[in-house]
């Protein structure tokens, strides 16, 4: 097996912390096979936009069963000092090659390689990228540094430089313009840079404001005033005289947003359109290709990625993590194209569909997990209600009005989160974007996007085009966009995820679903944090963040954790009026009957809830092994028993299906094999039970089910509580 790490420092060789940093590892069997598992630092330490590796390296490595040693090439990348530098000082790697990636040639690389393209324009544009000049030190802007780097890609031959712009010391490029910007209008730092691209929607360029990028006699792009990274705020003072334009004071952080400001980020961001959609024309005329890719920093800028391909009228493609967290997959990709031209095992690699983007280590979501997770969390009053697929029910809840939390195995690789890691909502609600952003504790001038089905989603847009990662805002037609004002922005547009149907993913199913309730093809998908916080990670991550925000609904795996028992949930289907049945508790040989039957479905929840102190599950379907079903059969079984790590069980219908399964798993569930009466339904700490319940049960003594309950739950204790289900064949297709 052929293992390559990539990762990218966290600090630069002179002490400068480098931002967004992570892991990635490419896993290559030596039959071929390839996998590979990507995670951003904040996403595995919890601090947004941590720097370093370490910890996220240590994840991915334990989600493949690896150890460093196992590590047979590091690909290291750096910022704003020579590209050497970056594999300088990592001693730790001791077994392993290191090898030295260029930071402009890592977004590069992710963004050609993810695209599938055999050949195109590759654009990479950042707040700066790797010193050109040799120097090695704290004043790195006063060297010649990337900023603005175009490529000639081919599939088969690798990337060829064409060109670089705003290399020149002090020279002013585009993400350095919107850091400098974003300290201007209150918000310190180039991570607000999406805050100036969202309200350049409430304002607009007064047609006297003159440009501040030109072409030069050489045809690249040069800008009107210095850069002067260590002093943001008077740069944007000295452009406004510059200019000619009076901009105000600046902006104290969480002061009112005036006119002004709206215009000044109006002209930043038409700036940044008109210039990159020039000089790309420019390249694509004198080059003759006929597609490009863009990355970088830059590329998260999904208004103006949606000008750009508008304007050029060619595909256009952004890679899932186009910023600094895509720079440990662009290093190893990177290595490991140098050594393979033709790609070897990974010919075939392209990141194209939303489901592509699930790079993250797989996440373990089944019930054990849950119950003990929501212990943890102080969520013990939530109820679960299990499905094999809650994406249809997910559906209704939206089509309801609810939002829903969502977390799915293996999480996004990028800053977007695009099904996997989300809060979903229902487009159609007039204030849904205020509710959301006081939800996540935004701006208010933040947007929201839309999760659309690609193929039934065109006549809702002038313009849709093919963006599986949130990467283009989308002008909606203007008869629709009064339908799904809570995810269109002040300009008309939308910042889109298209989502294909074939694509099998969780979000594909719910816009599909939500489609078929509502007419409209397209769910409200926002990232799955608090404000503030990194999109959560693990199980207990999305717990904690559930636990701790105003959404009602998570969708942990195939399980519906909520918290309130709403009316709500029995018009979406997700719980009955009633639940139709007795039950009984028994402990320390004394019979306590409920009479269930005779309750509404949430008094029924919390009694069980309330006798028991334990988190109730609701159980839609019926697993049951084959040796198990056939003694059902026989007339030698007459209950069932199950259990979950600190829950109890509730049948959310007295008529449930059944699925034959061929081990003790959840096995197959396309296709049901039987249908079974619950008949009455029993709480019991499991060593109590005694010798006519084993006999009940189908087995020949209580020794004899012990000894098999423990095999198929060998967590189970004997002061734990067990529900025993009394079961009657109803219908038996399989026999039919």
């Amino acid at each position: 097996m052929t293992i390559v790490a990539g990762i990218i420092r966290g600090e630069t060789t002179f002490k400068k912390a480098i931002r967004s940093g992570g892991a990635a590892l490419i896993a290559i069997s030596d039959d071929d096979q390839w996998r590979i598992i990507a995670l951003a630092e904040e996403r595995s330490n919890g601090q947004k936009y941590a720097s370093g590796y370490q910890s996220a390296l240590q994840e991915v490595l334990t989600s493949a069963d690896l150890s460093r040693t196992d590590i047979d090439t590091v690909a290291v990348s750096t910022c704003c000092e020579p590209t050497e530098c970056a594999t300088q000082g990592l001693t730790e790697f001791q077994s392993a090659d290191l090898v030295a990636v260029g930071h402009h040639e890592s977004h590069a690389t992710i963004a050609f390689l993810g695209s599938g393209y055999d050949e195109a324009l590759v654009a990479v544009s950042d707040g700066g990228g790797d010193v050109l000049d040799g120097y090695c030190g704290e004043e790195w802007w006063l060297h010649s540094r990337e900023q603005l780097t175009f490529w000639h890609g081919t599939r088969s031959g690798g990337l060829e430089l064409i060109c670089r712009d705003f290399a020149d010391p002090l020279a002013m490029g585009f993400g350095e313009l919107y850091r400098a910007v974003s300290y201007f209008l209150g918000w310190p730092g180039s991570r607000h840079a999406s805050k100036v691209m969202a309200l350049a929607a409430y304002g607009e360029r007064p047609a006297e404001w003159p440009p501040i990028f030109y072409i030069d006699g050489d045809g690249g792009l040069r800008s009107i005033i210095e850069n002067h990274p260590d002093d943001p705020v008077n740069m944007i003072v000295k452009l406004g005289s510059d200019l000619g334009i009076d901009l105000g004071e600046p902006r104290q952080p969480k002061a009112e947003i005036f006119e002004v400001h709206r215009n000044l980020a109006a002209l930043i961001q038409s700036e940044l359109e008109r210039a990159m959609a020039l000089r790309l024309a420019n390249l694509l005329k004198e080059t003759g290709l006929q597609k490009v890719c863009l990355s970088g920093g830059v590329a998260l800028n999904v208004v103006a990625n949606g000008f750009i391909q508008k304007q050029l009228k060619v595909p256009v493609y952004v890679p899932p993590a186009p910023s600094d967290d895509g720079q440990p997959l662009g290093n190893a990709l990177a290595v490991w194209w140098s050594r393979n031209r033709d790609l070897g095992s990974l010919k075939n690699f392209a990141l194209t569909r939303s489901s592509d983007a699930a790079l993250g280590p797989e996440r373990n979501c089944n019930s054990a997990t849950v119950s003990e997770g929501l212990a943890k969390s102080d969520l013990r009053s939530c109820t679960v209600f299990e499905y094999s697929s809650p994406a249809p029910v997910v559906a209704r809840v939206l089509s309801a009005g609810s939002m829903v939390c969502v977390f799915q195995k293996r999480s996004e690789y990028g800053p977007r989160a695009l099904g996997s890691r989300s809060i979903l909502g229902d487009p159609r609600l007039e204030d849904g974007r205020a509710l959301f952003n006081q939800v996540k504790g935004r701006d208010w001038f933040m947007p929201f996007a839309p999760s659309v089905g690609s193929d039934i989603g065109e006549i809702w847009f002038s313009d849709l085009a093919d963006s599986p990662f949130m990467s283009f805002a989308v002008g909606f037609a203007p008869s629709q966009i009064e339908k799904v004002r809570a995810v269109s922005s002040n300009d008309g547009t939308g910042r889109v995820q298209t989502v294909d149907e074939n694509d099998g993913s969780f979000i594909a199913e719910v816009v599909e679903k939500f489609y078929e309730i509502t007419g409209v093809p397209m769910v409200l998908n926002t990232s799955f944090n608090a404000g503030g916080q990194p999109i959560v990670e693990t199980v207990d991550d999305a717990l904690q963040t559930f636990a701790d925000l105003g959404v009602n609904i998570l969708a942990l795996g195939r399980f519906l954790i909520v918290k309130s028992l709403s009316p709500e949930l029995i018009r979406a289907e997700v719980m009955p009026k009633q639940f139709f049945i007795d039950g009984a508790i028994v402990q320390n040989g004394r019979r306590l009957n409920l009479d269930l039957s005779k309750l509404t479905s949430r008094e029924c929840i919390r009694t069980v809830q309330q006798r028991t102190g334990l988190v109730v599950f609701v159980r839609s379907e019926l697993p049951l092994f084959a040796d198990f079903l056939e003694r059902l059969r026989k007339g030698k079984k007459a209950t069932t028993i199950r259990y979950r790590k600190g829950a109890v069980e509730l049948p959310s219908f007295k008529e449930l299906p059944l699925y034959e399964t061929p081990d003790y798993g959840v096995g197959d569930r396309s296709k049901v094999t039987a249908w079974v009466e619950i008949t009455g339904i029993r709480y019991q700490v499991f060593g109590e039970l005694t010798e006519q319940d084993a006999v009940v049960d189908g087995f020949d003594s209580l020794e004899d089910m012990r000894r098999e309950l423990r095999t198929i739950y060998p967590k189970l204790h004997d002061d734990e509580w067990v529900t025993i289900y009394s079961i009657g064949l109803k219908q038996d297709l399989a026999k039919e």
